[in-house]
């Protein structure tokens, strides 16, 4: 099975571009961890860091993302 090796900033990095695709915390992790394998976050760490990002950060699109 192939996992990717990120750094937990790298994975910080994931969760804030899926948050911003208004994926919540209990979706991004079911989304990272086929990814990271035993490497990736935990779903409380991807609540926390969901729970520090402001409300107004969010986006619509795609395009708004990037």
């Amino acid at each position: 099975m192939f996992t990717l090796k990120l750094s937990h900033n790298e994975q910080c990095a994931v969760v804030v571009f899926l948050w911003a695709k208004r994926l919540n915390a209990n979706q991004i992790h079911p989304v990272m961890h086929p990814l990271y394998g035993d490497k990736s976050l935990v779903k409380p760490t991807a609540q926390v860091w969901c729970k520090k990002m402001p409300e107004a950060q969010k986006f619509a699109s795609d395009t708004e993302v990037m």
